[in-house]
């Protein structure tokens, strides 16, 4: 409960700081915030901690972060906290909020449709425009869904997208996420990740990116389509300065092979996504 108070103390001053825009105010209160946070074991089950999946990022790898990289993360995360839950809890009694508080802690859990909406936004930040037709139009694109599936997938055979219907076929007839054409015709699939930790899953997750990008053997001369395998959240830092000898260091390895031999191929986080979109 001491935990909780304090905790509670230093957001309403954190906000105090953001109203009246005191930069420096903010910096101390941010300070302060992650002290008690990494110092309390059950910090994890606060109101306010219980926020961060919502944002991508689990009480336990929060705690991993470097300590600058923990500052950057809750002056982000503390704004939206404000906003979206701060007054909620304030007028009505935080005790008695842990409806919302459990739906904020299995929110990682249903991440399909929040990787949709936020790559609907870069789509739509870089002028492209949604639809369920690709063929003869620039700058559009499909989140694609199962209904739609065959329908695209007869578009991208009569471009000729031979890999795209091997690596289908042998990963039990799974779809690609996202279908896009740039201003120069040139069409893009891509094959969308939301992982935040690693373990024997996520590994899994990656090593599907890995294949949809490994077109190597497969992919017929002139075939004009680019894959590009995007992987948001946090574990893609792993792959920044992989130690060495680890698995994520193995992964590394592949993708560059891949992506060597493969030269209209991606691998890309949300920073790169953006950038290729532009």
């Amino acid at each position: 409960m001491q935990t909780w108070c304090m905790v509670l103390e230093r957001i309403t001053a954190a906000k105090v700081a953001i109203d009246d825009k005191n930069k420096k105010e903010l910096s101390a209160h941010i300070v302060q915030l992650d002290k008690l946070l990494m110092s309390r074991d059950y910090a994890n089950f606060l109101e306010f901690t219980a926020f961060f999946p919502v944002m991508d990022v689990s009480f336990s790898m929060y705690r991993k972060l470097a300590a600058k990289d923990r500052y950057r993360f809750l002056r982000v995360i503390l704004k939206h906290y404000l906003e979206k839950r701060h007054q909620v809890y304030s007028a009505h009694g935080y005790i008695i909020t842990t409806v919302q508080v459990r739906k904020d802690f299995e929110k990682h859990k249903v991440q399909g449709n929040f990787g949709n909406k936020k790559a609907r936004k870069m789509f739509d930040a870089a002028g492209y425009r949604e639809s369920n037709s690709l063929l003869g139009k620039r700058k559009r694109f499909c989140i694609v869904s199962s209904a739609q599936n065959q329908k695209v997938l007869r578009e991208m055979e009569q471009i000729g997208a031979s890999w795209y219907s091997h690596w289908s076929s042998h990963h039990e007839g799974k779809r690609a996420d996202v279908v896009f054409i740039d201003r120069n015709g040139r069409w893009f699939i891509g094959e969308m990740k939301h992982l935040k930790e690693g373990g024997g899953g996520q590994d899994k997750q990656v090593n599907e990116l890995i294949t949809f990008i490994d077109n190597r053997s497969h992919q017929h001369h002139g075939e004009k389509v680019n894959y590009v395998a995007f992987l948001d959240g946090v574990y893609f830092n792993k792959f920044i300065s992989p130690a060495t000898g680890t698995k994520t260091a193995k992964q590394r390895e592949r993708i560059e092979e891949c992506l060597s031999e493969g030269i209209n191929n991606f691998f890309v986080n949300t920073h790169g996504l953006a950038a290729l979109l532009r």
